[in-house]
């Protein structure tokens, strides 16, 4: 590390940070600074009942904290929690960025709601959806916070199942923000595949689409790509699709082939839906009867900073002693 030249009142020296956590870990900070920090929760699970007619809400994305300048202090250890995503009709697992220092800017990231199925769809960092046949139930609320420290808290409410036999799922929130839609509904982006458009719609038997999820640009190589693929250009936290069938041609929720969908399964339709991505905190496609759901994807906490070297004036020997004392002085 260079000598620092300057006043110790103005000087800050700091390497440059690009670290990536995919389970649970620890983080030591290196230099006292502020850094941008990304904590995304598990994603929710899709709703499930083998019951014929019955179709699933999707899950809720992991809900999503971010802020340009947390602080860290040197030599602290920070332990980071990944939450995992939920398997079906189960909630995903809270992320945390814990700050021993400071305890009330610890850093919480609220699981995803799992999707309802002949219920309401639960409550989470995003909402799940809905589920269909027989009442057409509500979505869940999103409940993520903004963390002290200077974050911002993304999520948004699922969507309602819609009525009636066969009546599709509603697609989980998303963390754009961005509500799933409402059963029968067309997608409000193009899903870019070869499942049915908006002259389609609407349709009681398709599911819902998952809401949209994030992009954050200072995070390339995670996240989803333009194909909804890892390793990507930072989308995160996407909503899973509502569970639908196609007898007359609608689909369950999304097809994963956009970078909005933020890792979000896509919905069941006559088979199995699709799994959250891994690591984008995505919600699980809602199941069609008996066929497969899809689970949540798990979390991800990412820490960036540039190279920092700011320094003035000159030292004095009792500047320079108290640095070293402190150990700041290389």
């Amino acid at each position: 590390m260079p000598r620092l030249i300057g006043a110790a009142q103005t000087s800050v020296y700091g390497e440059a940070l690009s670290n990536n956590y995919t389970s649970s870990s620890t983080f030591e900070a290196p230099a006292t600074r502020n850094i941008e920090l990304l904590v995304v929760a598990g994603g929710g699970g899709g709703g499930t009942n083998p019951s014929p007619g019955v179709h699933g809400g999707g899950g809720g994305a992991g809900g999503l904290a971010h802020g340009t300048s947390y602080p860290i202090v040197k030599g602290t250890t920070y332990p980071i929690t990944v939450g995992a995503g939920g398997a079906g009709n189960a909630v995903g697992s809270n992320s945390v960025f814990t700050n021993p220092v400071s305890s009330p800017e610890t850093v919480t990231s609220t699981g995803g709601g799992d999707g309802g199925v002949a219920s309401t769809g639960a409550a989470g960092g995003s909402g799940g959806g809905g589920g269909g046949h027989p009442g057409g139930f509500a979505g869940g609320a999103a409940n993520q916070a903004s963390p002290a420290g200077g974050l911002t808290g993304y999520g948004a409410a699922g969507g309602a199942g819609w009525t009636g036999l066969d009546g599709g799922g509603g697609g989980g929130g998303g963390s754009s923000p961005d509500a799933g839609s409402v059963g029968n509904t067309a997608p409000d982006w193009s899903d870019g595949g070869a499942g049915p458009k908006a002259p389609n719609y609407p349709n009681p038997q398709a599911g819902g689409q998952g809401g949209a999820g994030k992009q954050f640009p200072a995070f390339p190589g995670v996240g989803t790509d333009d194909s909804n693929a890892t390793p990507g250009t930072g989308y995160f936290a996407g909503g899973g699709g509502g569970g639908g069938v196609s007898n007359t041609a609608p689909f369950g929720g999304p097809h994963k082939t956009m970078p909005q969908s933020g890792g979000g399964g896509a919905g069941g339709y006559n088979g199995g839906a699709d799994s959250g991505t891994a690591n984008t905190g995505g919600g699980g496609g809602g199941g069609h009867h008996a066929s497969a759901v899809g689970s949540g994807g798990s979390g991800y906490v990412g820490i960036r900073a540039d190279l920092v070297f700011d320094a003035s004036s000159c030292w004095d020997l009792r500047s320079v002693y108290r640095q070293i004392k402190a150990g700041n002085w290389a």
